[in-house]
């Protein structure tokens, strides 16, 4: 199974996740084991509180603004002020609250799903006293003992708090907030989660979020390699399926694009398969051409973004281009009116 299809895999993955630098932490902090980290990364979604908290002074304060200042205003010029607030547009509390916590959430999703799928990663090997299970990220942890079992009861309790309780929180939350304020006011608050999905699908990346889910657990808990292929192919499948039928996206070069996308990861499994044991080919010229073709895919993929970015990027700047025009000769025009206006009067005066 060559690397090289793990890690075309992994690019995407790395722009959404983050880690703690842990080689460092364990130079400086020599006492701390794997399961502290472990437990370091479950309450890091406590990140999300304070954030808000610093969000709901900014709103309050509007803007950092001096109290002495604020206390002048009237409560409609208060209103108004926080309405133009940048980070926060006029939202309330209990807004910013759920808006903070869950994007936090979301953000978090992968490296979470990560770090439960890694804590439960266990290989074996045979030192010639019988078989030996011990952790995939830190050689030290034997996975029969005690200790290890307990962290590993836990994770199963954080990967359903984590891996299912989030996307099904968002869309909970989200329905209640349609419940009490309506659409708008659903799609204010999950506005970074819905922005470029029709309506209809507002909520289809909670699907994206349980697809990184399944495909972590197959990652980790299934150990042949072809049935490791088989599985997210299928997955691949059926994604590839729904995304033809539904058109989620609200732009149809961003629906081609998807489906585009979630054929290359199909091809590249499809054509990843030959090269998995237990019947790999190991023919240097198979191996070679297939690790070509992959990676020729992923290349055209990856130029069809930059072109459809560049394409992008040119709108935007044949757009502002034309409004700086559009403002000039606005200027030119209001300058003229204001020279015959003052001919004008020159006239009348004379």
């Amino acid at each position: 199974f060559p690397i090289v299809v793990a890690e075309v895999f992994q690019i995407g993955g790395s722009m959404t996740t983050f880690a703690f630098p842990v080689a460092g932490l364990q130079c400086i902090l020599p006492g701390v084991t794997t399961y502290q980290i472990f437990y370091m990364y479950m309450v890091s979604p406590a990140v999300g509180f304070i954030i808000a908290f610093l969000f709901w002074r900014y709103n309050r304060s509007l803007g950092c603004m001096h109290q002495g200042e604020r206390e002048k205003l009237h409560a409609d010029e208060q209103s108004k002020l926080r309405r133009k607030l940048w980070l926060t547009r006029g939202r309330r509390g209990p807004q910013i609250l759920i808006l903070c916590i869950n994007i936090t959430f979301y953000f978090l999703y992968p490296t979470l799903v990560s770090q439960v799928a890694e804590i439960n990663s266990c290989r074996t090997f045979d030192f010639g006293y019988g078989p030996q299970q011990l952790l995939g990220s830190d050689f030290s942890i034997d996975c029969s003992s005690t200790e290890y079992q307990n962290v590993r009861y836990t994770s199963f309790i954080f990967i359903i708090v984590y891996g299912v309780g989030i996307p099904a929180g968002i869309w909970l939350i989200g329905n209640f907030l349609h419940l009490k304020g309506g659409m708008q006011l659903e799609l204010d608050t999950f506005a970074y989660l819905m922005s470029g999905y029709r309506v209809r699908f507002r909520y289809w990346e909670t699907l994206i979020m349980i697809r990184k889910l399944v495909i972590i657990m197959i990652m980790t808990f299934v150990q042949n390699r072809r049935t490791q292929i088989y599985a997210n192919m299928w997955i691949m499948y059926g994604l590839l399926a729904l995304q033809t039928l539904c058109q989620p996206l609200d732009s149809r070069i961003s629906n081609y694009l998807e489906a585009i996308t979630l054929l290359c990861m199909t091809l590249t499994l499809s054509l990843a398969l030959p090269l998995a044991p237990p019947t790999m080919d190991s023919s240097p010229t198979v191996v070679s051409a297939l690790v070509v073709i992959i990676l020729s895919l992923n290349s055209l993929l990856l130029a069809g973004y930059g072109f459809v970015l560049y394409r992008g990027f040119r709108e935007v700047v044949t757009l502002m281009r034309k409004e700086a025009e559009s403002r000039r000769e606005r200027r030119y025009k209001q300058k003229a009116k204001r020279e015959i206006l003052s001919r004008s009067l020159q006239r009348l005066n004379t």
